[in-house]
């Protein structure tokens, strides 16, 4: 009996594993003949280490999250405005990337600076925890060419609670400094992060967990 519990287990352990891979993965292309990529709820991409996870949630956000720090404080969030249950974010082929409705009705677009040719595109999460689009087949062409990061675009009118780090020498969060704190959106967390200063006088850098509600910029 034992024998056949511990293969129900394996083959349990392993079917999750796999359902997890299939829905996540660390890089996205279209090309000329391909048209777009679609991330649909509850998929996502994420690093190779699985730090950082772009996520298109069930109620129609879609974030950029830190699964190191407890919380998994949101790095970046697709500034849409009324999120629609069941939307999805789509790669296309013309270099955009946006977030549609269930009936197709776009609700956000990136701001990247492309031509619209259709030609290859990806999408990648850089080691800093960006979400970052380039017009390329890989990060070895040589003729690759960043066309949009994340951090030109944050949502920014969500409430939510702001933590503050020592800036590792990467760029990435460190040892928290201070009490969290109440905050209006990210890039306000960011800002009054930044204004501090650690012991050698160097800027914090500031995690973020939001809330549902929205909220007055400060």
């Amino acid at each position: 009996m034992r024998p056949v519990l511990f293969a129900i287990a394996l083959l349990s352990i392993f079917g999750f594993s796999g359902a997890a891979s299939a829905a996540c993965t660390t890089v996205e292309h279209v090309s000329a003949t391909k048209a777009e990529h679609v991330l649909k709820a509850e998929e996502c991409l994420w690093t190779s280490d699985t730090r950082y996870v772009l996520f298109m949630h069930k109620d129609g956000t879609l974030d950029l999250t830190d699964k190191r720090f407890p919380g998994h404080p949101v790095l970046w969030e697709a500034n849409i405005e009324q999120p629609q249950p069941g939307s999805t974010a789509v790669l296309q082929n013309d270099g955009n990337f946006v977030v549609k409705d269930p009936t197709g009705k776009e609700l956000w677009r990136a701001p990247s600076k492309t031509s619209g040719e259709k030609t290859d595109y990806f999408l990648a999460l850089g080691k800093k925890g960006k979400l970052e689009l380039y017009k390329g087949v890989t990060l070895q062409d040589p003729n690759h060419m960043l066309v949009w990061a994340s951090e030109d675009n944050q949502a920014s009118d969500r409430n939510g609670e702001c933590q503050c780090h020592i800036t590792n020498s990467d760029g990435s969060p460190g040892k928290a400094s201070g009490e969290d704190f109440s905050v209006c959106g990210l890039m306000v967390c960011r800002s009054t992060c930044a204004a501090k200063k650690d012991y050698f006088g160097d800027a914090l850098i500031g995690t973020y967990k939001h809330g549902s509600g929205k909220c007055k910029a400060f």
